[in-house]
């Protein structure tokens, strides 16, 4: 006789989707909440990449019909808030730090100011040039570059400074605004000679400093949050990183893995990291690389077993998560992984997706005619039995990628009395709780109870060097009573009632 059982699973609201990741990911990730979803139609779909605000709200350009913007839309919490109209191909679009509810939209030769009704607020000409980029100071300093230069607004749209790229042959190709208020610019290669310039401008728009920087062959400069200048470059096919000053005089150089000629713009987040992406984006893996700012030491790193599906990808500055897109021509994964400061995997969503973003709410992303919000479930998972909660020392109770709860195997003996063979030659185990044997190996979905075959929909696992067993299956087999408390993120055992 076979019977099936199911293993536990949280029971999930309606706001959040139950999309389950195929074995062939990696094994220990989990899924992400998806704190809330929107759909579109072929008549108004994205088309630009989605950011978010502070609040909440998520901007992004809509078309009705055709690749073109025709609007700019604001979505909070699944609902579409306003629409702007525009006839900007793309849009830029950057949500107020200073102000919740505002953001800034470069729309071809204008500056628009919209609030939290999609209402204009102010409007500056930069015309003949394009707007071909927007950032915002701390005290709501707007900068705009254009093809011909950089033009200062006050955070009411008052123009309180500019400055002419001409000197320069081109249009920066990095910028940094610093605490005072002054940006630093990056001119590589852009004059006659390829040299890289530098140039530090105050808020007024004159140039208080400037240097002509040497840079090695094969080099990306970029500047970091600070105004020095971090360069990925190649020695061969080797990959360094190197962080200069604005003379160009070394702070730190380090060699990371990585293929030459693959490294994607480095990113930075606000514990004083610098995230590096290379390899191939069209043949093997892609490596990240984390980085401590200051030393350049490598502090952690990650590498997928597929391919990213283009050179767009999201960070979270808040926190130093990197959200790549995902595609494993093997085993025909698509989707997107999340993988923390420390390296790690964070959770895996299988889907094909594109246009990744992420804020300080969490990450977004365009996947199938939804746009989707992921909220990672921090909360602590807890077990309680028989009304005591267990304390696990080490190891951590975890959801799988199936949405099934897994404990250490040391919780089978300690909380629920059972007898434990080990059998390493086989990797599995024997469990006697009170002359009932169950018989479980690593990796298998299904066991023996008593002789009978069992199968079930997991599986026990070996994660960082400690055998994790499904908490249902064998709970319910040694007859106890399983609940789900949904608001603690808590399982609870219970003895049957007598």
């Amino acid at each position: 006789m076979n019977r099936r059982l199911h293993t536990f699973a949280p029971l999930l609201t309606a706001a959040l989707l139950t999309a389950v990741v195929p074995q062939t990911a990696l094994a220990d990730s989990t899924e992400p909440v998806v704190n809330w979803k929107m759909e579109f139609t072929d008549a108004a779909h994205p088309v630009t990449e989605p950011v978010v605000g502070a609040d909440g709200t998520v901007y992004l350009g809509t078309s009705q019909n055709g690749p073109d913007v025709t609007e700019i839309s604001a979505i909070k919490d699944g609902s579409l808030e306003w629409t702007y109209p525009t006839t900007a191909k793309h849009p830029l679009l950057v949500p107020s730090k200073v102000s919740s509810g505002l953001v800034l939209a470069g729309v071809d030769d204008q500056v628009l100011e919209l609030n939290e009704k999609g209402q204009v607020v102010w409007t500056v000409n930069e015309s003949p040039s394009q707007v071909r980029n927007l950032m915002e100071g701390a005290d709501g300093t707007v900068y705009v570059s254009t093809y011909s230069g950089l033009q200062i607004l006050k955070a009411d749209g008052t123009v309180s400074g500019s400055l002419s790229y001409a000197p320069f042959h081109g249009e920066p190709t990095s910028w940094s605004v610093q605490d005072d208020g002054s940006v630093s610019l990056l001119f590589s290669g852009t004059n006659p000679t390829g040299e890289t310039s530098y140039a530090h401008v105050g808020r007024d728009g004159n140039v208080l400093s400037q240097a002509t920087v040497p840079m090695p062959e094969n080099s990306s400069p970029v500047l970091d949050p600070n105004g020095l200048i971090l360069n990925p470059h190649y020695q061969g096919q080797e990959v360094w990183v190197d962080l200069l000053n604005p003379d160009g005089s070394t702070v730190w150089s380090t060699k990371i893995d990585g293929a030459a000629g693959t490294v994607r713009a480095p990113k930075f987040d606000q514990a004083g990291h610098v995230v590096v992406v290379s390899g191939s984006m069209y043949q093997g893996g892609v490596l990240a690389t984390y980085l401590e700012a200051k030393t350049g030491r490598i502090t952690s790193s990650f590498s997928t077993i597929g391919v990213v599906l283009d050179t767009n990808f999201g960070f979270s500055p808040e926190d130093g998560t990197l959200y790549l897109p995902f595609n494993n021509a093997k085993s025909a994964i698509r989707g997107v992984h999340a993988i923390g400061a420390d390296g790690k995997e964070k959770w895996f969503y299988p889907n094909g997706t594109s246009y990744p973003g992420a804020g300080s709410h969490g990450a977004l992303a365009i996947s199938g005619g939804q746009l989707l919000i992921f909220l990672q479930d921090v909360r602590p998972l807890t077990v309680v039995v028989n009304g005591k909660p267990v304390s696990f020392p080490d190891a951590q109770p975890f959801v799988n990628v199936d949405q099934r709860t897994l404990v250490p195997l040391r919780f089978v003996a300690e909380q629920l009395g059972a007898h434990l063979e080990w059998h390493e030659d086989t990797q599995s185990v024997d469990i006697d709780n009170a002359g009932l044997r169950i018989h479980l190996a690593i990796g298998a979905s299904e066991a023996t109870v008593n002789g009978e075959r069992v199968t079930f929909d997991t599986s026990a696992v070996i994660r960082d060097d400690r055998t994790f067993v499904p908490l249902r299956f064998l709970a319910e087999t040694m007859g106890l009573v399983v609940k789900w408390n949904e608001a603690a993120n808590q399982v609870v055992l219970e003895a049957p009632a007598k």
